[in-house]
């Protein structure tokens, strides 16, 4: 604190770039030597020496690389929190009760967040630091340094190159983006160094909410290691509905906030990732295999088993991960050889390690066919939901923007409100957040374009809107469900015999609001939530009611389209950070929601997983047609056997599977930056390109040549998609046909 602009300064030349990636690539490959030649197996204190080398190594790098990946040194900061406490909980106080350790972390994080918040505060407040015009002045000069190395080609100035009287004109567009990109990473230099300490505030807040709530979880149902293991996996399983969540969102937020999707995206995974690590740590691997064969098991343990042996599960882990699968063979085999150069490996004959060679035996007897056509499947609906489907909507509500500011404000709001329903109930796709984001700007637009309404009443007309198309829509999504849900093909697609699904059913039919029907109401998928109530026939007006509450995940994001109305690019006002900041609050608002539906779903199962899993008299048709669908799944599985198809077909298959992930993750991780161009509903299509529109045609949306190229790839794997799956149908048909006659 009061050292940030010291720091960046200092890493600002572009040396240091190269010497920051020199000390990642030598703390992997330490790694590497580490896993290669057993090091594990020596002395604790050579571990810990090694633990500490690496450690600093990714610090250093990650600092020296400041300048190019302004928060890459935040992040590191917050990573070592909670891998300090997994080696103060495996080293120190591996023996300490799991509630007088967490009642610990607790109070000592809130503390430490207590003292940084007071530290910053006074360092604001009593040495005048407020965010101000003074001190934004005051942070530009101190990264004079940062501005003079950010651009490749030639210093930049503040006052000439990247402030509001800026004159770039003289340039082509190719430098005017490259420059604004450069003033982008100096001012999010200049700004981290003023609010650091907040990011300092919240992580720690985070750990100390989190030990907080796992302490009073087994002061109040018990603190037995079964109970501690069950609500642990509960926590899990619902973090990763949250990441999933947190997933499509920031795909959906790309459009309106790139540099929020980026950052929340980068967040989530480091916290999914240091859950699960926290779950590996506290529970430990020895309960985790005993667990394994034990008799009472616990409900949400079987489901999540029955998940992640599922075919669908094996489909998630090697789409996300595929490429470590035989990076690990690699470098097991390589271990092995290793261990038999210097004796440790006597025999000659085993390619792997016992524990490579189990994995290598386990994939063998996966159902690879299934495996990568439903790996195909999910890309081709995160393509849907996530990429194409936003962008068009994204293209689409602008131009209906446009054409709506023609109007008079009366029958703006009527076609406004039948146009949002309607887009509701017939685009399943549909993210909430970009209707919710129309309406603000809509009515936004409406207060700026003359005397009609002013900007406050503007920001409760867009907020009315939004909330009256939410229940419109649902309750038409309600009525599709309710008239479709007599069809037993569409309550076997629903899944009304499964846990899950029957685990919601009693949660919405429960009397009454209470947390985790509004949270499911609420934190659920806005189409399929709907309509599955009208599917159960829950009651629409409790329906409706437990839906009002999504007010407070609605109201920043109708905030921050109507603060967009107010950006002009020639001011550098507050109203850009007051949007980010209403998006910000979305995005942690919507992933919480989500959590806790998860959270009531898991309570429900382990509670009643038993009683729900029974066989119930009005769903044995669609019972009776889970045989059926089994015996047809069992004639699949049987023409499709991997080791049974000739080089063609593994071929088709496999480069499907490669191709439609390769894309899947392209557009994840590069879309905003060479597939798409940036593209809000507040944009105009007539707009230019600098002006963040799409110089007069919605196909510019799409970057050249990247991005169509990338659709290219995607359109070859989803046509080989189909050409593998029709011949796998027919062979199919063909065999079962056979053994009906038989």
């Amino acid at each position: 604190m009061g050292f940030g602009l010291e720091f960046y300064s200092a890493m600002a030349s572009r040396s240091t770039d190269l010497l920051g990636y020199l000390a990642v690539l030598i703390a992997a490959l330490l790694c590497l030597i580490h896993f290669v030649f057993d090091w594990n197996r020596g002395p604790r204190m050579m571990q810990i020496i090694f633990g500490l080398i690496v450690t600093s190594l990714i610090g250093a790098g990650m600092a020296l690389n400041a300048r190019t990946f302004p928060a890459a040194p935040l992040y590191f900061v917050m990573c070592m929190i909670p891998f300090l406490l997994g080696i103060l909980r495996t080293f120190v106080c591996p023996h300490v009760h799991h509630k007088s350790f967490h009642l610990g972390v607790s109070l000592i994080m809130a503390w430490c967040a207590v003292v940084i918040l007071a530290l910053w505060v006074g360092f604001v407040w009593f040495y005048d630091h407020q965010w101000n015009e003074a001190t934004k002045a005051q942070l530009i000069e101190g990264t004079t340094s940062v501005y003079e190395e950010v651009y490749s080609k030639r210093p930049l100035d503040y006052a000439s190159d990247c402030g509001p009287a800026a004159n770039v004109t003289m340039y082509d567009r190719e430098e005017r983006k490259a420059i604004d990109s450069a003033c982008d990473v100096a001012h999010t230099i200049w700004f981290l160094a003023w609010s650091c300490p907040l990011a300092a505030v919240q992580a720690n807040l985070m750990m100390a909410v989190f030990a907080f709530v796992a302490w009073w979880n087994m002061l109040s149902h018990g603190a037995s290691q079964d109970d501690w293991v069950r609500w642990s996996l509960k926590q899990c399983m619902a973090l990763l509905v949250v990441w999933l969540a947190v997933i499509y969102f920031c795909s959906t937020l790309a459009s309106a906030d790139l540099k929020l999707a980026s950052a929340l995206s980068i967040v989530g995974l480091l916290v999914m990732v240091g859950m699960f690590g926290w779950f590996y740590v506290e529970i430990g691997p020895t309960t985790l295999f005993a667990m394994k064969d034990s008799s009472e098991i616990s409900p949400v343990l079987e489901k999540f088993r029955e998940a992640r042996q599922s075919d669908w599960g094996r489909a998630v882990f090697i789409g996300a991960f595929g490429i470590l699968v035989p990076a690990y063979l690699f470098l097991d085999a390589t271990r092995q050889m290793a261990r038999r150069g210097d004796g440790r490996a006597r025999e000659w004959k085993p390619r792997y390690s016992p524990t490579g060679q189990m994995l290598a035996d386990t994939l063998a007897q996966w159902d690879w066919v299934s495996i990568f056509s439903k790996i195909c499947i999910l890309g081709e609906l995160y393509f849907t939901f996530a990429v194409g489907f936003s962008k068009l909507c994204y293209v689409f509500l602008s131009w209906l923007n446009q054409q709506l500011l023609q109007l008079t404000l009366a029958l703006v709001l009527i076609l406004a409100l039948v146009i949002g329903a309607l887009m509701f109930l017939f685009l399943p796709p549909l993210p909430g957040v970009a209707v919710y984001l129309f309406c603000g700007i809509l009515a936004g637009a409406q207060a700026q374009g003359g005397d009609t309404i002013s900007f406050p009443v503007a920001c409760v007309v867009g907020l009315l809107l939004a909330i009256f198309c939410k229940l419109l829509g649902s309750s038409a999504q309600y009525i599709l469900g309710y008239f479709l849900g007599g069809s037993l093909q569409i309550q076997a697609l629903v899944g009304v015999d499964k846990v899950f699904i029957r685990a919601l059913e009693q949660i919405l039919k429960r009397k009454g609001l209470d947390l985790g029907k509004v949270s499911v109401l609420v934190g659920g998928p806005d189409w399929p939530t709907s309509v599955l109530c009208g599917v159960l026939r829950v009651n629409l007006c409790q329906m409706l009611l437990g839906t009002l509450p999504m007010v407070i995940v609605l109201t920043p994001t109708v905030l921050a389209g109507a603060f967009q109305t107010k950006i002009r690019p020639d001011e550098e006002g507050g109203w850009g950070m007051a949007s980010s900041v209403c998006m910000a609050v979305t995005a942690v608002m919507q992933p919480a929601t989500t959590f806790l539906a998860a959270h009531s779903a898991a309570e429900v199962i382990e509670s009643s997983g038993n009683e729900l899993a029974k066989s119930r008299p009005e769903h044995r048709e669609v019972e009776e047609l889970r045989v059926e669908e089994a015996e047809y799944h069992k004639a699949y599985r049987q023409a499709t056997v991997w080791n049974e198809q000739n080089c063609i077909m593994k071929a088709i298959v496999v480069l499907a599977a490669i191709l439609m992930v390769g894309s899947c993750e392209f557009f994840f991780l590069f879309g905003s930056s060479y597939c798409f161009r940036p593209f809000t509903v507040s944009g105009k299509i007539s707009d230019p390109f600098e002006s963040m529109g799409l110089n007069g045609d919605w196909l510019n949306i799409v970057r050249a040549p990247m991005g169509w190229a990338a659709l290219a790839v995607f359109g070859v794997a989803v046509c080989l998609h189909i050409i593998f799956e029709r011949v796998f149908t027919h062979m199919t048909s063909e065999s079962f046909i056979l053994s009906d006659s038989e």
